[in-house]
């Protein structure tokens, strides 16, 4: 059991266990804060990952219990296969996990030619448990129980490499970054409806739309993009408007991104926020911006959340298709 736990089979030279050292470091510090921290703002997990989980039909004892499972998983099985403590235990569990989001969550897995990121972390967790976590890991440490000053001095390199990892790991910004590539499909003209909830009645109403979107300029990397709106039956009412992206990718016309989601059906779904004023009394709120984008189909929803409300409610919804 103990060389289960913390043995290794890898028996390669110190640069080959080097090399598997930073390659545990970057997939389990990838996992660790790319995935698990940022799930770590709420004790139990985030509503849209408990969606999710439930969606996959793990709904005993209840979604809430395995979203959280999953989430501290990612996070503490990460940083686990950093640090290489209960390297093989650590994997097994996130090689799982990701079995389930790459082969079963997507709609087509395409298992060889689909390349997604998803199926190349559940080979390298693969691996990893086959391997076990090499010479310089803690498991290797609680393995040979060195004693003499050589020994711990052999391992001091590996600890700081991995402090260095995690200093720079955890000064990174945590929140959802947007790449000015992953809105190219805006890109051209939409036609669709837009549906608002009328600020006296309280009822929907339904109008045409058609939404033209073309970058500012002609860099593939524009941050721009400026919109056209046009409704046939109310000409009165066109407008224009734009989308600009920071530099940093952070925030949208100066609102901070606090959503960034890959959809099931390959859609992407941002949402980002500002403090505003809404309804006929002008009552201060939270004003929520989603977009939900593929090739052929765009979502834009406005959400509002009154102070002292604990839901958001939709004020209005574009839906378009090219």
């Amino acid at each position: 059991m103990k060389q289960f736990l913390f043995g290794s089979t890898l028996n390669g030279t110190k640069w080959f266990n080097i090399a598997w050292l930073l390659f545990r470091f970057y997939i389990g510090f990838t996992i660790a804060i790319g995935a698990g921290w940022p799930k770590m703002y709420e004790i139990t997990a985030p509503g849209w990952f408990v969606k999710q989980v439930g969606e996959l039909g793990f709904t005993f004892p209840s979604p809430a219990f395995w979203a959280a499972a999953a989430a501290w998983g990612e996070f503490v099985g990460g940083l686990c296969i950093a640090f290489g403590f209960f390297t093989r235990i650590s994997a097994i569990q996130l090689a799982f996990q990701f079995f389930v989001v790459a082969f079963i969550w997507y709609n087509e897995p395409a298992p060889m030619i689909g390349m997604y990121y998803q199926q190349l972390l559940f080979w390298g967790f693969v691996l990893i448990a086959v391997a076990g976590a090499g010479k310089y890991s803690v498991d290797h440490w609680i393995m040979n129980k060195p004693s003499s000053k050589s020994s711990i001095g052999s391992f001091a390199p590996a600890g700081m490499l991995v402090l260095f990892f995690l200093l720079v790991s955890f000064h990174q910004k945590q929140e959802p970054i947007l790449k000015p590539s992953e809105l190219n499909h805006l890109q051209g003209t939409w036609h669709g409806v837009l549906t608002y909830i009328d600020y006296t009645s309280g009822f929907p109403t339904n109008i045409e739309t058609k939404v033209h979107s073309r970058k500012k300029d002609d860099e593939q990397n524009s941050r721009v993009w400026l919109l056209k709106y046009e409704y046939p039956k109310e000409p009165g009412a066109n407008a224009e408007g734009q989308y600009e992206l920071s530099k940093d990718g952070s925030m949208i016309n100066g609102e901070k991104i606090v959503e960034k989601e890959q959809l099931k059906d390959g859609s992407l779904k941002i949402a980002f926020e500002r403090r505003g004023k809404d309804g006929n009394d002008q009552k201060p709120c939270t004003i929520r911006t989603v977009i939900q984008l593929n090739v052929t189909d765009l979502v834009i929803l406005k959400l509002v959340k009154f102070d002292g409300e604990q839901e958001y409610f939709q004020r209005n919804q574009y839906k378009l298709t090219k």
